[in-house]
């Protein structure tokens, strides 16, 4: 009884560190995914000198969201849009209530299409991230490679995560949550309920309560939700943004 227990008291001890090495291999496996993601990307402007639309990206890049299907009276996720390199393998997939024969559009891995900007930042004239937008006469204009600047610290893509603000949410302090607008922080609008609760859950557990993230220089980081998302100091707001400003 006394050897049981001790194994008992061991594994009790070791499990937490054993969870925690699973976490961290997940997460470099994820950050390997990010990288040949990113190279595709930067493929693209490097052969059109611009940034590609959000539905090119979602289409050839990053790949699309689980279907929820009904099959057998059963409800069942088909991932065939996110395969290999385009599936974290930290993310745990949740059927969203009320979702038959839908699409979640919510894959792994997003772009930075919207950039930041706060309250009290200049109104927009279009996103500041690298999405361009449809101009009057009906061209679309894109984000030029010379757009961008200082690209060794603009975000281009990472883990769909989204901020989720206190502000008409269920919570007392800004938090992160999953994301089915791809890699996203413009602080518009909060949601509550049994559902979001889950989504906050399940990116806190993805990585440790890390998102990671590749730039437009072609590197990967891992970075805490704080310096990523809640931060407000100039240094994490800029990297949302092409032009290299704050916008807060």
């Amino acid at each position: 009884m006394v050897v049981i227990a001790i194994i008992a008291i061991l594994a009790s001890l070791l499990l937490p560190v054993f969870s925690a090495a699973k976490a961290r291999a997940k997460s470099i496996n994820c950050r390997s995914n990010l990288r040949q993601l990113d190279l595709r990307l930067l493929s693209y402007v490097l052969d059109c000198g611009a940034y590609p639309e959000t539905g090119y990206v979602i289409t050839n890049i990053v790949g699309q969201g689980p279907f929820w299907l009904v099959s057998g009276g059963m409800l069942v996720v088909n991932q065939q849009g996110e395969q290999g390199v385009r599936r974290c393998p930290g993310r745990v997939y949740a059927a969203p209530a009320g979702f038959i024969d839908s699409l979640t559009a919510c894959a792994s891995y997003g772009y930075n299409e919207t950039g930041y900007i706060g309250p009290g930042g200049p109104p927009p004239s279009g996103p500041l991230g690298l999405e361009g937008v449809a101009a009057a006469n009906g061209f679309y204009l894109y984000v030029r490679e010379a757009d961008v600047r200082v690209p060794s610290d603009r975000l281009a893509l990472g883990d769909s995560l989204k901020l989720l603000p206190k502000s008409g949410s269920d919570y007392s302090a800004d938090t992160v949550m999953e994301s089915d607008s791809g890699l996203m922080r413009q602080e518009d609008s909060g949601a509550i309920g049994e559902e979001i609760a889950g989504t906050v859950t399940r990116a806190a557990v993805r990585h440790q309560k890390q998102g990671n993230v590749a730039f437009c220089d072609g590197h990967v980081e891992a970075l805490t939700f704080r310096r990523l998302f809640l931060d407000h100091d100039d240094v994490s707001l800029r990297r949302w943004n092409r032009d290299d400003e704050p916008h807060y």
